[in-house]
């Protein structure tokens, strides 16, 4: 049985947003770069409107989503805490993810859904999807979350790849009491070189050459 810090059907009807008034923060979480777990552990100090409970994809994690909203409000980017991060000066975190196991995750999330067939392959997945619903979302940056007026905002971040290590920083930026972080929603696959070749490294470069290069990841067998 499910285990939760806190009991999700207590926000039931309420909105779920990664900014704390009372800690002065905000956390910025694009998809696939440990948001459940996130979420999860700071739920006492995120502020609450208006969210809805829906049962994820996997099997012992839930999501939040705004009501009458196609996206999860935990996912907002820069842009929808402007005032708080420009002008009220709130202390500021993103997480990141190398881009190479990002795209893989998303392509591992996404598989048997009404999004992609069950045997829809990474390198298809990858390649050959152009003008697919999906295309615009797979192509995202992470980048483009941590931006507002053409700069980017956010000089922090917890990175997936050292998460524990990171989210220890990030308490001990905020203030907050250092806790366990818990690991939700945890893919069973192998490791995200396994669903390369040379061609698909290639397409990845280029179409995340922002991220790759701004913070300095790399394809790592």
């Amino acid at each position: 049985q499910t285990k939760f810090l806190f009991n999700p059907m207590d926000y039931y009807g309420q909105k779920l947003e990664m900014i704390s008034h009372s800690k002065k923060f905000v956390l910025i979480t694009p998809k696939k770069t440990g948001s459940v777990s996130l979420v999860d552990a700071l739920k006492p100090y995120i502020d609450i409107q208006k969210i809805e409970y829906q049962k994820n994809l996997s099997e012992d994690c839930y999501d939040f989503y705004e009501s009458n909203a196609k996206i999860l409000s935990k996912h907002n980017r820069a842009t929808d805490y402007k005032d708080f991060i420009v002008n009220k000066k709130y202390i500021t975190f993103g997480s990141i993810r190398n881009p190479f196991d990002c795209i893989v995750s998303f392509w591992s999330f996404l598989k048997g859904t009404k999004h992609i067939d069950e045997n829809c392959s990474f390198k298809s997945f990858l390649c050959n999807t152009q003008g697919h619903p999906i295309e615009n979302m797979k192509n995202q940056n992470l980048l483009d979350s941590f931006i507002i007026n053409g700069k980017v905002v956010v000089k922090n971040y917890i990175k997936f790849e050292e998460i524990d290590d990171s989210f220890a920083e990030f308490c001990q930026h905020t203030k907050i009491p250092l806790t366990k972080l818990p690991h939700k929603n945890k893919s069973k696959r192998l490791h995200y070189s396994h669903y390369y070749d040379d061609e698909c490294i290639q397409v990845a470069k280029e179409k995340f050459a922002r991220d790759i290069q701004y913070f300095k990841y790399e394809f790592k067998a």
